[in-house]
């Protein structure tokens, strides 16, 4: 069972209405268009997304 979702959060470098924002969700991370919040979500593991973040700092891709 997936825990209750956090809030949903977006870049501090994002200065408009067009962002990605994510969200925890337990074992998961849910994505949406910020632009879209009523849109689709895309939801991936915890250990996807946090690949995902060290890859994106390394500047290349995951790995």
């Amino acid at each position: 069972m997936r825990d209750r979702p956090g809030p949903w959060r977006r870049s501090s470098r994002c200065d408009t209405q067009a962002c990605v924002e994510v969200r925890p969700d337990g074992d998961h991370v849910d994505i949406r268009d910020s632009a879209q919040p009523d849109g689709p979500l895309l939801t991936v593991t915890a250990d996807a997304w946090r690949h995902f973040q060290s890859a994106v700092k390394r500047g290349g891709p995951p790995a």
